[in-house]
């Protein structure tokens, strides 16, 4: 197995150029998981009437349909209805001058509300009762148990999960590409076809996710260890 490093650096060097768009779609796709993803875990942790269940339904249906086809849905139902959106927002804009990255990030906020509500969710789950217990004892309301004594606790738990969820949303975003947006693996491999370096372009675009990987590992293991210290001094 023969690899030209030339070819290998040159395709280093256009996935990093696209780099900024990977980061983009899943800080968005993070962002609003997390906004919509709490709403949704704490419904359905404390079993709101009426909307535990709609919740309940609507994540089994994102959980079930893989993001390359909510991607794809996205785009036809998108497509075939941009003049109707362009006129209820009036915005004069053709189909050809939007931005399809904030389709792709869309299409994965929808995947990313999945993960992340069911991350929360457990989380929450794992706080025992009697903190709750403990919590109403000393004359706290509900909203003030929840931010002082069952979220605290959550988190610790929650931050594993959370950060192996924004590692598969960053390999997701190379999904993006069924619309046309470019990212890290893209990138990579958009001049391989002409050289036939495909090994080359693959293992650019592996090293990228690697380094990007190992990074929030670490990141995700120092806030671990500073969480722990507040643990600990706590107890």
């Amino acid at each position: 197995m023969n690899i030209d490093y030339e070819y290998f650096k040159l395709y280093l060097k256009y996935g990093i150029s696209y780099l900024p768009n990977t980061l983009y779609m899943t800080l968005i796709s993070l962002v609003f998981g997390v906004v919509l993803g709490s709403g949704i875990a704490i419904v359905r942790t404390y079993k709101v009437k009426v909307l535990n269940p709609i919740f309940t339904l609507l994540l089994a249906t994102l959980k079930a349909v893989p993001t390359n086809l909510i991607m794809v849905m996205s785009s036809i139902i998108f497509t075939r209805n941009f003049i109707n959106i362009t006129k209820v927002l009036g915005i004069n804009m053709k189909l050809r001058e939007f931005n399809m990255l904030y389709l792709a990030s869309f299409a994965l906020v929808l995947t990313s509300v999945a993960m992340i509500s069911e991350s929360i969710r457990g989380a929450l789950l794992s706080v025992p009762k009697v903190q709750y217990d403990a919590g109403y004892s000393i004359g706290l309301t509900k909203t003030q148990n929840f931010f002082r004594i069952i979220l605290p606790q959550a988190f610790l738990v929650m931050l594993p999960s959370m950060m192996s969820n924004v590692i598969s949303l960053i390999k997701m975003t190379s999904l993006a590409s069924t619309l046309g947006v470019m990212d890290v693996l893209n990138g990579c491999l958009q001049k391989s076809g002409t050289s036939y370096r495909f090994l080359e372009a693959y293992l650019a675009a592996a090293l990228i996710y690697w380094v990007i990987s190992i990074i929030l590992e670490l990141i995700g293991k120092l806030l671990e260890k500073k969480l722990n210290v507040y643990r600990k001094q706590a107890l």
